[in-house]
């Protein structure tokens, strides 16, 4: 994306402007195992498809887009990526922290319309696709009720290094417009795994400590963008942040990958502040040499009386963590998928079996409407069989009777319905029988004295 490195407006999944079609919080994640994800899913937030397919839709202003969903989601499963009617890429980013439905080309200045639809159809087993956030280049410079997002590199963020690792004793500085704002550092299982702690001030004001972990793993070996400070909300407005690196070269590093700073008119719920506010230490902090460094964690004291100042009450999801305090989302959709797929097989076999009994019904009902002919015989089609058939295939043609005085057509009708009503017997002719001479075919009178073999005699 164009706007990499470079300020840009910062959507999260749970956004209202977003619609969203047969998508819905993914209520099958908990935060529990920062190791399913390369990067920390951003706000603590993602969506996924309530079913088998769907699709969201976002209006923007800018020059360039892109929607991020978390690494291991399926690409193939990005059927649409399109930008006013426009298919674009949808790539893995090279350090393979997210999916990318981004812009192909720099986009005239003015509004667009971003969609992307999914489908889960023909997903293997434990594949899955969670929307995490939006990310725009804004057409202007105004940003006025919006999320921006900082990388590093950004000469809005001083640091004493010159790269984006702290030193011990190492500062940032940004001057921001907002009422709080996120922090987020890359992590290397190849780096120390002891803890650091690190301070940070808003406006001069007293300074607060937290200690951050190294959660890289022999499973996953990169952490990026994970979070290590959520600050408590303030008067929106401008602001400065002040932080220090507390930690030495033998604990883990502050190697910083993004700051956002939120400042959006949209948001329903302030985020909680990270790390809770009973593990941070409030004090007064000297900048530490190299050789007396504050490498292990602090003593945890009181919470400041900071939360009385939040401007709406704190209910969003706690984002994720270190191994011992929360941690990122850990996957479950593969659950959701077994159930459409078992739900899809059982439907398949109700239908067969439903299929096979209508027909077994159809043919019992076609063989009991087979009757005898008003001359007495039988039905040409009907035939002996040198073996009894099975008691539900046979038929019974001694209830059926001959009504004197009817047209030969009235008979038939009447036979055909089947009714129960009849004269006296003395008024009905005798019931017709017969015998088949198989091999020819060919209908005897009843009082015949043929000689017929013993398998085709009269029951």
């Amino acid at each position: 994306m164009a706007s990499a490195r470079t300020p840009s407006v910062f959507v999260d999944d749970s956004d209202p402007r977003i619609v969203y079609q047969q998508m819905a919080p993914d209520e099958n994640v908990r935060a529990t195992d920062i190791a399913q994800f390369a990067t920390s899913p951003i706000y603590g937030t993602l969506h996924a498809t309530t079913f088998l397919s769907g699709t969201f839709t976002f209006d923007f202003e800018g020059t360039s887009i892109g929607a991020f969903f978390t690494s291991n989601s399926t690409t193939s499963a990005l059927k649409t990526c399109v930008v006013d009617n426009v298919q674009q890429d949808v790539v893995l980013e090279e350090n393979g922290a997210s999916v990318v439905c981004q812009t192909s080309n720099p986009l005239q200045p003015g509004k667009h319309t971003l969609i992307v639809s999914i489908t889960t159809v023909f997903l293997d087993e434990g594949d899955l696709v969670l929307f995490d956030y939006i990310q725009y280049t804004p057409s202007g410079a105004d940003t006025s009720g919006e999320d921006i997002v900082y990388y590093t590199g950004d000469p809005t963020i001083k640091l004493s290094s010159s790269g984006q690792v702290l030193e011990t004793g190492g500062t940032l500085d940004l001057d921001f417009i907002g009422y709080s704002l996120s922090v987020f550092v890359d992590f290397s299982s190849a780096d120390s795994h002891s803890p650091s702690n690190v301070s940070y001030a808003i406006d001069g004001g007293e300074p607060l400590i937290f200690t951050i972990e190294n959660f890289a793993s022999t499973e996953n070996s990169d952490v990026d963008a994970a979070l290590v400070l959520q600050t408590p909300v303030f008067s929106a407005g401008q602001h400065h942040l002040h932080l220090i690196f507390l930690g030495s070269s033998e604990t883990v590093p502050f190697n910083l990958n993004r700051i956002i700073v939120q400042n959006s008119n949209f948001r329903t719920s302030d985020l909680n502040p990270f790390p809770p506010i009973s593990s941070v230490v409030q004090g007064q902090i000297n900048t530490p040499s190299s050789s007396s460094v504050l490498s292990g964690p602090p003593v945890t004291t009181p919470a400041p009386p900071i939360a009385s100042s939040l401007r709406h009450p704190i209910s969003s999801v706690l984002p994720p963590s270190s191994s011992n305090q929360s941690a990122a989302l850990l996957p479950s959709g593969r659950g959701r998928l077994d159930g459409i797929h078992l739900g899809l097989a059982l439907g398949i076999a109700v239908a067969v079996i439903g299929c096979l009994i209508c027909c077994l019904c159809i043919f019992i009902h076609r063989r009991r409407k087979m009757f005898v002919p008003s001359d007495g015989t039988l039905h040409p089609d009907v035939f002996a069989r040198p073996y009894l058939l099975p008691k539900i295939l046979r038929l019974d043609f001694g209830n059926w009777r001959i009504i004197p005085g009817r047209s030969p057509e009235d008979q038939t009708k009447h036979k055909r319905r089947c009714t129960t009503i009849s004269p006296p017997r003395s008024q009905l002719a005798a019931p017709a029988a017969a015998y088949v001479d198989a091999p020819k075919r060919t209908y005897i009178p009843d009082n015949s004295n043929l000689d017929l073999p013993p398998a085709y005699g009269e029951p």
